[in-house]
């Protein structure tokens, strides 16, 4: 029985350092840690469970851009007040992903269904903006866009902020 346990751990560890050896190796190998120090590609989108079909994800700052000038969408950032105090896109109304349940009613009582909104916060590796969209998008608004490169982006620009 002992020779058998043997042989077993032996196929085992063997396997095991086999399979380790080809995911190093392989161009499309899994990365045992996580490297957050590589830039996020802005132009990828999301997984169908992280974003709903009827929500549009603005890849482009440029398009962000052109929205803001047109006057017609409003801004919605959905980072916590203390980041949005930091610094903001101009004009752009405080609604923090966190806090909303709170602050929709006043939200909703301002500013009518209709309204083009256009939610942002700190990036790609952000998902306020998502699940703030979400949340807008269930409580009755329908026209939502989602800026990806959210305020770093258009800080990097030099774009109008507060």
């Amino acid at each position: 029985m002992k020779d058998v346990l043997k042989e077993l751990l032996v196929l085992l560890i063997t396997s095991v350092t086999i399979a380790v050896a080809v995911n190093l190796v392989s161009p499309k190998g899994i990365p045992f840690i996580e490297n957050r120090d590589v830039p996020v590609d802005d132009s990828s989108s999301k997984t169908k469970d992280e974003i709903q079909d009827y929500i549009v994800e603005l890849n482009d700052v440029e398009a962000a851009k052109m929205l803001f000038d047109s006057g017609k969408a409003l801004f919605v950032d959905a980072r916590p007040p203390a980041a949005y105090e930091e610094g903001h896109i101009r004009d752009a109304v405080s609604l923090p992903y966190t806090r909303f349940d709170k602050e929709i009613e006043k939200f909703i009582n301002k500013y009518p269904l209709s309204t083009e909104i256009v939610v942002y916060c700190s990036g790609r590796n952000c998902k306020d903006s998502h699940k703030l969209a979400q949340l807008l998008y269930a409580a009755g608004f329908q026209n939502i866009k989602i800026f990806i490169g959210g305020y770093p982006a258009w800080k990097e620009k030099s774009y109008p902020s507060e």
